[in-house]
């Protein structure tokens, strides 16, 4: 075999594995509560079903879904931005 075929094969198998990743994420995500469910069914991962349920890489990115339960104000005053933090953030 040339080594030109040899990467496109090796080509090929990542872009099939990346459709793969896109597929199962999207899978996930529009079917949370099963997926949530089906974690908290593992007896390895029941006790973490709710973190694992709610984060998924996402590129250079981790999307974490989140449920606010309750809520209440610490402290009065402004709220820390991030500029006022020091932090750029483009992307």
């Amino acid at each position: 075999m040339h080594v030109k075929q040899k990467i496109t094969i090796v080509e090929i198998l990542c872009a099939l594995f990346v459709m793969l990743f896109i597929y199962t994420g999207l899978n996930k995500l529009l079917d949370h509560d099963t997926f949530k469910f089906q974690l908290g069914r593992s007896p390895y991962l029941q006790h973490f079903s709710a973190l694992l349920a709610a984060t998924l890489p996402a590129g250079d990115h981790t999307l974490v879904l989140g449920e606010v339960i309750g809520a209440g104000v610490e402290h009065e005053g402004e709220p820390l931005t991030l500029a006022d933090a020091g932090f750029k953030y483009s992307g």
